[in-house]
């Protein structure tokens, strides 16, 4: 008697053990399927923000596009009105004031720094847009060249390290920023006498720069 009631009780646990494990399993099953719809929900979330700002850029470019150009008065005998020939981009004012063109890429490298690189870029390409002869596109070609760069995008990464170097004047420390990762990015591609010689460029040209003593260690490396 005394076994078989042993032999009961050890049965029960077993089918109490089989069933608390079975809703174990259960739970687990729901919650990776909660998780992955979160997921999939914030992904459907970020493209539609990003074609919503790509909705705005081709607005903002078609509204441009039909705009009339402004006309210009000609003095003479016959004094007519003509519209003045345009290239079909802006001027870098673009009745902005230069603190609200500045604005417009501080918020770029704000959201660039809340890791929201997705909308940096987008900024980033609209401000380049719209002010590709300002003196301020070269910073923004920086920031979007690192943006592609930390995405694996390594051939647009350097183009846009290059272009920020042809449009930087004066600023060492952006220009020397720029050579270091357009020779980062010729290092990952496999292009490594690219590399060596962008970085023996930043050494020769910034010496005493932190980002010469980056590309020493690199050159050190590849060698």
């Amino acid at each position: 008697m005394k076994v078989r009631t042993t032999l009961l009780a050890g049965m029960a646990a077993v089918f109490l053990c089989a069933g608390g494990c079975a809703h174990d399993r259960q739970l687990r099953q729901r919650l990776d399927v909660l998780e992955q719809e979160l997921a999939d929900s914030r992904a459907a979330q970020q493209r539609l923000e990003r074609r919503l700002d790509e909705v705005q850029i081709q607005l903002a470019t078609l509204g441009r596009r039909l705009a009339p150009p402004p006309a210009a008065v000609i003095e003479g005998p016959a004094r007519r009105e003509v519209p003045v020939a345009t290239n079909g981009s802006e001027s870098a004012g673009e009745d902005l004031d230069e603190e609200q063109i500045a604005s417009l890429l501080d918020e770029a490298d704000r959201l660039l720094r809340e890791g929201r690189r997705d909308r940096a870029e987008i900024r980033l390409s609209r401000f380049l847009e719209r002010f590709s002869g300002h003196p301020l596109a070269a910073r923004a070609y920086l920031l979007r060249g690192k943006i592609r760069f930390l995405d694996g995008r390594l051939d647009t990464a350097r183009a846009d390290f290059k272009s920020s170097l042809a449009h930087t004047g004066e600023d060492r420390e952006q220009a020397a920023e720029a050579l270091l990762f357009a020779g980062r990015c010729d290092e990952r591609l496999g292009h490594l006498q690219e590399a060596k010689n962008t970085y023996l460029q930043l050494v020769q040209a910034y010496p005493l720069s932190r980002q010469a003593a980056e590309a020493n260690k690199r050159l050190g490396v590849i060698r």
